[in-house]
Order: structure tokens, then sequence, then C-alpha cells
């Protein structure tokens, strides 16, 4: 049988579910989805109820699990370029126009293949090297003290500087092609067009794992300026394809995104690029610890410190999830990190306003508690404005208040 497209969040009852295939994704797939069994008493069937992860996963006899997400992919999107800086790239115009994510996925891939492509008949970049192993001839300088201890040895270990691709650089790329070659969500076009720069890229850069944090903190210049946006393509690629999946015989990759993590990272991101930096310091999976034998230790989603003093200002907590009033575990979760850091103010982050926010005052020293909006319908920087008028935090100049 064929599955259905499912969406985050919503339940999807089949009646006539394949027995191995329940089964299957019971337990392999329940990351992703949760399988409940028909009950007979009640006259229903499989239901089928996706977490928070959006994608395309594949399953055995090719069938592919695909959830769509429950935001407009427009708002998706923005998401997306906020939290990978996409929009600080000149992207080809077809990827703003698609209606699906897997189909945005394809085309990024494929807009990646044509740019590596168009890196390689300028020529890969390449740098220097230092070498020191054992040759046949001299290169560089000699290291002396292994010839004095075998002088009979007609071999010399060298220092040398060698000019190579085979550098990190290009192995970020050939490593993601690897990849994107096997991804599940990609056309077979594409997948064959990503093998082809693969195997084309082997001829003189190595096959090398690459995680997507290699992507980050990279060095650019006048000679490799233009890898930054195909690291940039590269990260979200590394980020979201799992190297272990296997089903089967064939080796096939699911292409999936936890929407909470991503809309964690879309408002960190929002905050690091439009807060003055002069002022206040913003960090992300913020970790910490209660006491001096640091026993017991946290990981606060954002907090905000005053760039000066270092003091904590706001910790935030984000919730990728729909709600008319915030729980009690949110609120003592986002309580006991600002109890931690001293923080005057501490906030649960929603994708939409709730129907019953929450404003309290509690504690000594009083901590404000507040539910707020990063609104995921709006334009970032309105959303983001939107957050920190909320949180009585200054922002830069020339951005809506």
């Amino acid at each position: 049988m064929t599955l259905p497209t499912l969406t985050e969040w919503q339940t999807v009852e089949i009646p006539d579910l394949d027995l191995d295939l329940a089964r299957y994704l019971r337990t392999r797939c329940s990351t992703y989805v949760t399988v409940n069994a028909p009950d007979t008493l009640a006259g229903t069937g499989w239901r089928l109820t996706p977490g928070n992860w959006i994608g395309s996963v594949p399953l055995p006899g090719g069938e592919v699990l695909r959830i769509r997400p429950k935001l407009p992919v427009p708002s998706l999107l923005r998401l997306l370029d906020l939290a990978y800086g996409f929009s600080k790239l000149d992207f080809h115009p077809d990827l703003s126009s698609c209606d699906s994510i897997d189909d945005w996925f394809d085309r990024l891939v494929a807009h990646l293949v044509r740019r590596i492509r168009v890196r390689m008949r300028q020529g890969l970049y390449r740098a220097y090297i230092s070498r020191h192993e054992r040759i046949a001839h001299v290169r560089g300088r000699i290291d002396l003290a292994p010839l004095i201890r075998r002088p009979h040895d007609p071999s010399l270990i060298c220092h040398y500087q060698e000019h190579t691709a085979d550098i990190a650089d290009n192995q970020i790329l050939i490593w993601t092609m690897h990849l994107a070659a096997r991804c599940a969500a990609c056309s077979t076009e594409t997948r064959h067009q990503a093998q082809a720069v693969a195997r084309a890229l082997s001829q003189s850069v190595t096959l090398e794992l690459c995680l997507a944090k290699d992507c980050r903190g990279r060095t650019y210049h006048r000679l490799n300026q233009d890898y930054e946006p195909l690291h940039a393509m590269c990260r979200l690629i590394l980020d979201r394809l799992s190297p272990t999946w296997e089903v089967g015989q064939d080796r096939s990759l699911p292409f999936t995104l936890d929407m909470a993590a991503l809309f964690e990272e879309a408002v960190a991101s929002w905050l690091k690029q439009n807060l003055d930096r002069d002022c206040y310091r913003v960090v992300d999976q913020d970790r910490f610890t209660l006491g001096r034998s640091a026993e017991i230790a946290y990981i606060a989603d954002i907090t905000i410190y005053d760039r000066q003093t270092g003091a904590a200002l706001a910790v935030l907590d984000t919730k990728y999830k729909l709600a008319e009033i915030p729980s009690h575990d949110d609120v003592n979760q986002v309580l006991a990190y600002g109890m931690v850091l001293k923080a005057p103010v501490v906030a649960l982050v929603y994708p939409m306003a709730l129907i019953d926010p929450l404003d309290a005052l509690t504690g000594s020293p009083v901590i404000r508690v507040r539910s707020v909006s990063f609104p995921v319908g709006l334009p970032p920087d309105q959303a983001g404005s939107e957050l920190l008028n909320n949180l009585g935090i200054g922002i830069v100049k020339n951005l809506p208040i």
C-alpha cells in the first residue's frame, strides 16, 4: 500500500496498514511517528500521529514516509533562512517558489551541485599542507636525526609543504555530495548529478566524514570567498541527513527537520544578528551548573547577557507547540534557569501568541516570567521586534519597533 502524506501532530487513521510495515514504523521510525494499533471495540483502524519532525523517511519496499509541516511553506523557509543564513546568499529564484519542503530541498541540492561544478571548472581552492613522511627523494627539509641513526636506509624523512586540494574546504563538499546522492527527498536526476560530482571530486579530494559543525567558523578570503555559500548549504544537508540509516541492502537517507530545534535556532540566530553586539551577548544552548561541585547541570535554549557586566538579562526557552496557556512543567523549568543565573526576566517563546498569555512576578529577588511569541507567520524582523518589545530589551537601529 501507499502511505498517505502526514502532517505534523495530526493523526491519520489507516484501516488496512500492512502488519510488517506497522511493526517497522513502530520500531524504526518511532522518532518521527507514533503508531497505535486498531481498536476493534471502537471500530478504529491503525492510527499514525507524527511529532514535530517533518521530511521524508525511506521505508522497506520502496515506500517513503512523508511528513509535511503544519506551517505554510513560505513561513518554514523563513525559519530555514534565519537558522542557516540563506537570506545572505545569492540563491536561484526558483528556490523561493516551491510549494513543498521536499521540492525545496531537491532544488537546494541541485543548486549546490551546479555551484560546485562552476567552482570545479574554475579550479578547486588549494592550500599548503605540512607533511612529515619518509620519501625516496629530497623534498623540503631533511630530518637528520633518523638519517644519523639509520645511515644505511636510502629513504629520507622530510618536512615539506604540499600544495593540494585535499583540504577541509573541499572535503566538506565531497562528503555532502556523497550523502545527497542517497537522499530520499531528492529526485533521481538530482541524486545522479550529486553522485557524478562526488565521483569527479574524488580524483583529488579524499572522502572523509564531515559534520555540520565543520561548516561553521571557517575562514574565508579572496581565494575561497565563494565557498561560504557552498558551506552554508552543506551545513543544512549535513545537519539533516543521517549517515547511519539503512533500508535492506540499499543505503538510503532520510531528509528530516526537527521543527522544535529549527525554531530555537531561528530565534537565536535572529537575536545574534540584530541585538546590539556592543551591549548584548546571545548564547544558545547555554550550559551552566548549580553548586560548587557542579553536580546539577542545566542547558538553557537562549540566554541574553549584558556585554559590559556579564550579568544575565533574560533566559528564553523556545516551545514549538500550540497551547492556550503555558504548562506548569515549562514554567517551572524556565524559572529554575532564571533563579540559577539570577536573570530578572525569563520567558517561554512560542511560534504564535497564546490565547491566555502569562505575565507574572515571583521570587526574591523578583523574576518576571512571561510567555511571548516569535510569530512564524510574520517577516523575521517584525517577529523579532515583537519578541524584544515584550522582553523590554533594546534592539539595533533601523528595525521596526
